[in-house]
Protein backbone atom coordinates (compact mmCIF):
# COMPACT_ATOMS: atom_id res chain seq x y z
CA UNK A 1 0.00 0.00 0.00
CA UNK A 2 2.76 2.48 0.73
CA UNK A 3 4.34 1.68 -2.29
CA UNK A 4 1.42 2.44 -4.32
CA UNK A 5 0.90 5.26 -2.64
CA UNK A 6 4.50 6.34 -3.38
CA UNK A 7 4.11 5.82 -6.98
CA UNK A 8 0.83 7.87 -7.51
CA UNK A 9 2.82 10.91 -5.35
CA UNK A 10 5.48 10.47 -7.97
CA UNK A 11 3.34 10.38 -11.19
CA UNK A 12 1.59 13.45 -9.89
CA UNK A 13 4.74 15.10 -9.39
CA UNK A 14 5.82 14.01 -12.82
CA UNK A 15 2.30 15.37 -14.51
CA UNK A 16 2.44 18.46 -13.12
CA UNK A 17 6.08 19.05 -13.84
CA UNK A 18 5.57 18.29 -17.42
CA UNK A 19 2.15 20.40 -17.96
CA UNK A 20 4.34 23.45 -16.05
CA UNK A 21 3.66 26.54 -18.48
CA UNK A 22 5.85 28.96 -18.35
CA UNK A 23 6.49 32.62 -19.57
CA UNK A 24 9.71 31.60 -21.41
CA UNK A 25 8.44 29.57 -23.45
CA UNK A 26 5.99 31.88 -24.90
CA UNK A 27 7.94 34.18 -25.69
CA UNK A 28 8.92 33.91 -29.22
CA UNK A 29 4.96 33.80 -29.74
CA UNK A 30 4.55 37.24 -27.76
CA UNK A 31 5.08 39.48 -31.27
CA UNK A 32 4.95 38.30 -34.82
CA UNK A 33 7.57 39.74 -36.77
CA UNK A 34 5.64 41.52 -39.61
CA UNK A 35 8.65 44.25 -40.00
CA UNK A 36 11.91 44.41 -39.36
CA UNK A 37 13.28 45.03 -35.61
CA UNK A 38 15.20 48.59 -35.18
CA UNK A 39 18.77 48.06 -33.78
CA UNK A 40 17.45 49.79 -30.66
CA UNK A 41 15.11 46.91 -30.26
CA UNK A 42 17.93 44.24 -30.44
CA UNK A 43 20.27 46.13 -28.47
CA UNK A 44 17.61 46.26 -25.61
CA UNK A 45 17.01 42.79 -25.82
CA UNK A 46 20.74 41.78 -26.01
CA UNK A 47 21.06 43.69 -22.82
CA UNK A 48 17.95 42.18 -20.75
CA UNK A 49 19.54 39.14 -21.03
CA UNK A 50 22.76 40.14 -19.09
CA UNK A 51 21.93 40.84 -15.26
CA UNK A 52 24.74 43.93 -15.07
CA UNK A 53 23.10 45.23 -18.27
CA UNK A 54 19.70 45.24 -17.04
CA UNK A 55 20.78 46.57 -13.69
CA UNK A 56 22.55 49.66 -15.33
CA UNK A 57 20.07 50.26 -17.42
CA UNK A 58 17.53 50.91 -15.04
CA UNK A 59 19.84 53.81 -13.50
CA UNK A 60 20.90 55.06 -16.69
CA UNK A 61 19.30 53.97 -19.75
CA UNK A 62 19.04 51.13 -22.25
CA UNK A 63 21.44 52.85 -24.88
CA UNK A 64 23.99 53.90 -21.86
CA UNK A 65 24.42 49.97 -20.80
CA UNK A 66 24.14 48.90 -23.95
CA UNK A 67 26.94 50.87 -25.25
CA UNK A 68 28.40 50.44 -21.18
CA UNK A 69 28.69 46.36 -21.61
CA UNK A 70 28.62 45.37 -25.76
CA UNK A 71 29.33 49.04 -27.06
CA UNK A 72 33.39 48.01 -27.73
CA UNK A 73 32.71 44.72 -29.61
CA UNK A 74 35.04 44.79 -32.70
CA UNK A 75 33.23 45.48 -35.96
CA UNK A 76 29.86 45.85 -34.42
CA UNK A 77 27.95 49.29 -34.19
CA UNK A 78 25.57 50.78 -31.47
Amino acid sequence: MKTLALLLVVALATAVTLAYDSHESHESYERYEFAPRGPWERQRETCEEYNPCERYAMRHGWGAAYKRYFGQRAGGRY
